[in-house]
């Protein structure tokens, strides 16, 4: 069976934010059975010098990584080998994957839309009204958990799912 990826680019703010982002990602990596690609650096509101990528900060300094790679199937973004040629190319201004579908093969971007409807790339899920899905859900339960707010399955074909700047406090069912 081929491996496949959840890559994403941290929320862009402060530590608890960040923090809560990073727990997203886990937890989708988690349940989707997807190796959870990390992003080099992260930028943190007030500790990070710079909002370039090479100011940005290193998340490990305060977490234990080898702790968290011992529990999640994760691994460093400079390990993947579909990315090792395109490091630099699939870098944007503000994260280490925002060029990623130009470089790299069967990625499916994951693109929130707003709350009228409007997709827009920088839209974090706390301003969308949508719940996360792994698999199409037909209970009473799933009805009443989801209410108003519409599915988006995530069980794709891809080998990479990307979550480009818009990962933060999702609704998973």
């Amino acid at each position: 069976m081929e491996k496949k990826y959840i890559s994403f680019s941290p929320y862009f703010s402060g530590l608890s934010n960040v923090i809560m982002s990073y727990e997203i990602a886990f937890a989708i990596s988690y349940i989707t059975g997807r190796t959870l690609i990390l992003p080099p650096k992260t930028w943190l509101l007030f500790i990070s010098e710079g909002q370039n990528l090479e100011n940005f900060s290193d998340i490990w300094q305060v977490f234990d990584k080898d702790l968290v790679m011992s529990e999640f199937d994760c691994v460093d973004q400079k390990d993947v080998p579909e990315f090792k040629e395109h490091l630099i190319q699939i870098r944007g201004e503000k994260s280490f994957t925002e060029n990623i579908s130009k470089f790299v093969d069967d990625v499916e971007e994951i693109i929130f839309p707003n709350r009228l409807g409007e997709i827009r790339k920088e839209n974090s899920l706390c301003d969308t009204s949508i719940v996360l899905c792994n698999k199409i859900e037909n209970t009473d339960d799933f009805k009443t958990f989801s209410g108003e707010r519409n599915p988006l399955y995530l069980n794709k074909r891809n080998k990479f799912l990307n979550f480009e700047g818009n990962l933060f406090r999702s609704f998973w069912y």
